[in-house]
């Protein structure tokens, strides 16, 4: 596995292009983790915010008869997609194969924004309806830090819907004190 180091690269990744079975999209969760948690930010004025925990949905990995992936017709790869519970990084979707990333919680200078609806608000609060704002958040890679490396830690999704371990987070001790307050976090419940 090469490490996605680039927006190109990313783009070119989360197109699954010839990918098409459930098992090949699964191993490109991993891979698309280790490059979110540690070589993009997405960037909104001057601020930097870090993923520090992302989940993923695709509905070629639903469990058989439960689908729980947002349908989204046509989306381009690295699309944001708002919905009900906050906001994907999408897969390239068509009506037949669709998915994305659900932003779960970041960090920016010190500070832990926890849970998917607050990361969007966040990111999303308020813009201009008369131009594109200056501000607007874009994903944009950042230099790899080798020491500084996350290994990300995989857990089951928030929703508990399946065993499968589709959700990465930063380990618990890089988390913040009061971020481990967040009642969803990856290690509430039985997820460690």
């Amino acid at each position: 596995m090469s490490r996605i180091n680039t927006t190109e690269e990313l783009f070119q990744t989360m197109r699954l292009e010839g990918i098409k079975d459930s098992q090949d999209i699964e191993k490109m969760f991993a891979e698309i983790a280790d490059a979110l948690l540690n070589n993009f930010v997405i960037k909104r004025g001057e601020k930097e915010y870090r993923f520090v925990e992302i989940e993923f949905y695709h509905n070629k990995t639903d469990d058989e008869g439960k689908r729980i992936t947002y349908k989204r017709g046509y989306t381009k790869s690295c699309d944001f997609f708002f919905h009900g519970y906050g906001v994907d990084l999408c897969f390239e979707s068509d009506p037949d194969s669709y998915g994305g990333i659900l932003i779960r919680s970041m960090e920016c200078n010190g500070e832990f924004i926890n849970g998917p609806v607050r990361v969007t608000d966040r990111l999303f609060d308020k813009f201009s309806s008369l131009h594109t704002p200056e501000d607007f958040p874009l994903l944009k890679s950042i230099p790899v830090q080798e020491n500084n490396l996350i290994i990300p830690v995989a857990s089951c999704r928030w929703i508990k819907t399946s065993k499968k371990e589709y959700r990465f987070s930063w380990p618990q001790t890089k988390w913040a004190p009061d971020a481990k307050k967040y009642e969803a976090s990856p290690w509430a419940g039985n997820n460690f």
